[in-house]
């Protein structure tokens, strides 16, 4: 019970810095106030039910993919179809949901290999 509590505490609180990071200190590479917290809540929310049934590698890919989704965007942002519009929140959305898909996908495979 404490390892289980001590991950989440610990990947909640990295999460809760690359909010901070992406939301205020980076503001000016994005100027959006509110998608950064769509995802944060999308990553807690992961982070919870990893927690409840101890899957250490999605919580590191969930805290790991918010951070490096969001420089994704940032690297790679076109002008989109619209004035005024960029891709940058679709790119870290989307690089978001692949590293929980990955991060999934690990904890499955390791713990198959685990069991044999």
């Amino acid at each position: 019970m404490k390892n289980k509590l001590f991950w989440f505490i610990g990947s909640i609180a990295a999460l809760s810095v690359s909010y901070v990071l992406c939301r205020y200190v980076f503001f000016g590479l994005h100027g959006n106030k509110g998608w950064s917290g769509v995802l944060f809540v999308l990553g807690a929310v992961v982070l919870l039910i990893s927690a409840r049934f101890y899957c250490r590698r999605i919580m590191v890919s969930t805290v790991a993919g918010y951070m490096i989704g969001f420089i994704l965007g940032i690297v790679f942002n076109a002008e989109g179809r619209d004035p005024g519009t960029t891709t940058w929140w679709i790119i870290w959305t989307v690089s978001f949901l692949v590293f929980i898909l990955a991060g999934i996908v690990w904890e499955v495979i390791s713990k198959c290999l685990r069991k044999e």
